[in-house]
């Protein structure tokens, strides 16, 4: 629960600061990227009806973004190939129910940090593709968070095993 807090404290950062950011940065107000504050009086869009169809996109769209972030990333190549090494563990060690839900959301949490981290960059550079240190450093507060977890997955991993081992 503590992990949760302290992602949801350095996405929350970290948007804030990009979003700070992007008011003094962003020359062309034109730009679609351009973010802008919004009359509070503005008209909210008008609310659909529930239709599967839109659910069925809905998740389409989802299932491209995780195929570019496995298909792209590195890092999570090596997240997706511990996860699989310590799944393997599992079935070799035949582990309980108990330690395999610690396991699953282990690797959920994971493959969830570097999938943000991915988002994360992905805006900063569309915001500002030339090199800037406040970027930089939003960028860096996300790859921090993914480590926070990826060690924090170590650690229950360990814990999980070792009565096992």
């Amino acid at each position: 629960m503590v992990c949760c807090t302290i992602i949801a404290l350095i996405i929350g950062a970290a948007i804030w600061l990009v979003r700070r950011l992007s008011f003094g940065l962003l020359s062309n107000p034109s730009d679609p990227l351009a973010w802008s504050l919004q009359d509070d009086t503005a008209a909210t869009p008008a609310q659909r009806d529930f239709s599967v169809q839109d659910r069925c996109a809905s998740f389409s769209h989802a299932l491209r973004g995780i195929a570019v972030v496995a298909r792209s990333e590195h890092n999570m190549w090596l997240h997706l190939g511990a996860a699989a090494c310590v799944g393997l563990l599992g079935v070799v060690l035949n582990i309980d129910l108990a330690a395999w839900r610690w396991i699953a959301a282990c690797i959920g949490l994971v493959l969830f940090a570097e999938t943000v981290n991915t988002a994360i960059e992905a805006l900063c550079d569309a915001l500002h593709p030339s090199h800037a240190p406040a970027i930089g450093l939003v960028k860096d507060i996300a790859a921090g968070a993914v480590l926070i977890c990826a060690v924090s997955a170590a650690v229950i991993g360990a814990l999980t095993f070792a009565p096992y081992l």
